[in-house]
């Protein structure tokens, strides 16, 4: 009976902490939703820059733009732009109700002086920036992939 009693209170406290568990990859605040921020694992010749791809949903009524963005691991954060060669941007629009793609093949962040080499499963906390929503603190997970090849 006392057995029944604690299996029972632990299927109550695992069900309850499984939808936390499931959203500790998004993050949100002010209308704006982050979404499934990585980072690809360094290689021994990557060990001072890497770059940082999520998505950012903008699901207030009122635009808004990324200004920046900060990271422990790292000595400086900068947004780049797409393009062959990348340079750094002030700012990124993110129109109301639409989402902003840092990826690869778009705008992403880009993390120099990085402390010490990302490994896969590595956390790291990144501050972003926003004109009008303020601060929103991510949780960055160091994934097994190349920004071309990531698949979700």
């Amino acid at each position: 009976m006392k057995m029944t009693k604690i299996t029972a209170r632990l299927l109550f406290v695992a069900a309850a902490v499984a939808p936390l568990a499931a959203m500790a990859h998004d993050h949100g605040a002010k209308g704006i939703e982050v979404v499934h921020a990585w980072a690809p694992a360094m290689s021994e010749a990557d060990t001072k820059s890497t770059a940082v791809y999520m998505t950012i949903k903008n699901r207030s009524g009122a635009g808004d733009r990324l200004i920046g963005a900060r990271a422990r691991v790292a000595s400086k954060v900068e947004i780049h732009e797409p393009n062959k060669v990348s340079k750094s941007v002030a700012a990124v629009p993110i129109d109301a109700g639409k989402d902003l793609e840092l990826s690869s093949t778009g705008h992403y962040l880009l993390l120099t002086g990085v402390n010490s080499r990302l490994q896969v499963r590595d956390r790291f906390k990144t501050a972003l920036e926003f004109e009008r929503a303020g601060r929103v603190v991510v949780d960055v997970i160091v994934e097994d992939a190349a920004p071309a090849q990531h698949r979700h």
